[in-house]
């Protein structure tokens, strides 16, 4: 993640936890994926989707502050 620009990574962090919830459920449901479809609740859902889009505010408002080739 390192190498994305700063105000990106919030977004695949983001990705990483919600599969990461599938993930979890699936472990939950003792991986009887063909029960039902595995789902991150949707309250942390948008729990992690408000915490990750303020970071990549915040991260995008640092970018356009830095002047331009100094990154």
């Amino acid at each position: 993640m390192k190498l994305l620009v700063p105000s990106s990574r919030p977004c695949i962090r983001a990705a990483h936890e919600l599969y990461g919830g599938i993930l979890d459920e699936i472990e939950a449901s003792g991986h009887d994926v063909l029960a039902g479809r595995a789902r991150v609740p949707r309250r942390r859902r948008a729990v992690i989707y408000a915490r990750h889009l303020v970071a990549a505010s915040a991260a995008g408002r640092a970018e356009r502050r830095v002047p331009a080739g100094t990154v």
